[in-house]
């Protein structure tokens, strides 16, 4: 189950980082988990906003920074 909690994770933010970025000159963005609703907020840290959230499933954790 662990496993595929991460797989999912992975797949997840993947798929978030080619739908957000908007070309070379993209602000970084921060992925940060909240486990208690089950999603990841999308952080720009160019201005230190929130984008949005994306459904991951169950207790997701750990942070990326691209």
């Amino acid at each position: 189950m662990h496993r595929f909690r991460l797989t999912l994770v992975l797949a997840t933010l993947t798929l978030a980082a080619v739908s957000l970025s908007v070309g070379a000159g993209a602000a970084p963005l921060a992925y940060v988990p909240n486990e208690k609703s089950a999603t990841l907020s999308v952080i720009d840290t160019a201005t230190a906003t929130r984008i949005g959230d994306i459904a991951v499933g169950q207790l997701p954790w750990g942070v990326l920074i691209r």
